[in-house]
C-alpha cells in the first residue's frame, strides 16, 4: 500500500531475465468501451512498456487461442512487442509438451543472460588486472628511465674524469717546455759574458767580418778578419785586457784598449800582445 507501483514493476524486474507476456482473446482488455491497454496507467502495460525499455529478453505466451496483435492495435510504447518472437501454450492434453518446448527455448536465453551477467562480474576484475599490469609497466619505465639516467651521469663523469687527465698532462707539458726554455735562457746568459770578453769587432754599413783563424797562446791572441765587398767595418776592442798591445796587419798600433779604426775591405791580421 501507499507505493508507487511503476517503481515496485522496475524494482521486481531489474531483479529478472526474462519476461513472459502472456496474450490471450481478451489481452486488451475491453473496458466500459475503451481497451484497458490503451490506458498510460495499466499495470500490465506499465510492465510490458519497462521489460521493452530495459532492453530485457521479452517472449509472448499465445494461450486459449490469442494470437500476436498487429502493429497498429498497440499504443507506439509497445509496438516492439510485434518483432518478438513468441510460442503457443495449449491448457488441453498437449500442454506438458508445450511447456517442455517453452523451457527449451527459454533456457539458452537464461545461459546468454547469466554469461552476460558473469562477463560483467569479471569486469572490475579484468579492469584490476589492467590496472595493476598498467602500474607494473609505469614502474618498470621509471626503472629504466632511472637506469638511462644513471648510466650518462656516470658516462657524464667519466668523460670529465678524462678532460681533467688530458688537462693536467697537458700543463704539466707546457711548465716542463717552460721551464725547459728558462733552462736554455739561463745557460745562454751565463756563456753571453765569456763571449764578450774577448775581443770582437763591430761591423758598419752591413760590412761583414768573418774570423778566419784564433789562436790563443799564452800571451798573444792572434786573429784574421776578412771584410768582403767594396763595403768598410770598423774595428772596435772594447773588452782588450788594460797594458796589451795592437799590431794590426804587421804593423804596431799601440795600446788595444778601447780601440776604434775603419778597415777596408780585405783580409786583416789582429795581434794582441799582453
Amino acid at each position: 500500500m501507499g507505493v508507487d507501483f511503476r517503481e515496485y514493476i522496475n524494482t521486481v524486474l531489474a531483479e529478472t531475465d526474462i519476461t513472459l507476456v502472456v496474450v490471450g482473446k481478451r489481452w486488451f482488455g475491453a473496458r466500459r468501451g475503451r481497451r484497458r491497454i490503451d490506458d498510460p496507467a495499466d499495470p500490465v502495460r506499465v510492465e510490458v512498456e519497462t521489460a521493452l525499455r530495459n532492453g530485457m529478453p521479452v517472449v509472448p505466451v499465445l494461450v486459449e487461442g490469442g494470437g500476436m496483435p498487429n502493429v497498429d492495435q498497440l499504443p507506439d510504447s509497445l509496438k516492439d512487442l510485434v518483432y518478438r518472437n513468441g510460442l503457443d501454450v495449449d491448457s488441453g492434453r498437449d500442454f506438458d509438451q508445450h511447456i517442455e518446448r517453452l523451457v527449451r527455448n527459454i533456457e539458452p536465453i537464461l545461459a546468454q543472460v547469466e554469461r552476460r551477467r558473469a562477463e560483467a562480474a569479471r569486469g572490475p576484475r579484468k579492469s584490476c588486472s589492467r590496472s595493476e599490469a598498467a602500474r607494473q609497466a609505469e614502474e618498470e619505465r621509471q626503472q629504466a628511465e632511472a637506469a638511462r639516467r644513471a648510466k650518462e651521469e656516470k658516462q657524464r663523469a667519466e668523460a670529465a674524469r678524462r678532460a681533467e687527465e688530458e688537462h693536467q698532462q697537458a700543463e704539466a707539458a707546457r711548465r716542463a717546455k717552460t721551464a725547459r726554455r728558462a733552462e736554455e735562457e739561463k745557460q745562454r746568459a751565463e756563456t753571453a759574458p765569456r763571449a764578450e770578453a774577448a775581443p770582437w769587432a763591430r761591423r758598419k754599413k752591413s760590412a761583414k767580418a768573418i774570423p778566419s783563424i784564433l789562436i790563443v797562446g799564452a800571451l798573444v791572441v792572434l786573429y784574421a778578419i776578412t771584410l768582403r765587398g767594396p763595403t768598410t767595418g770598423t774595428l772596435m776592442l772594447d773588452g782588450a785586457t788594460p797594458g796589451a798591445v795592437l799590431t794590426l796587419d804587421g804593423k804596431q798600433i799601440g795600446p788595444a784598449k778601447d780601440f776604434r779604426q775603419e778597415l777596408s775591405a780585405g783580409t786583416h791580421v789582429i795581434q794582441i800582445s799582453a
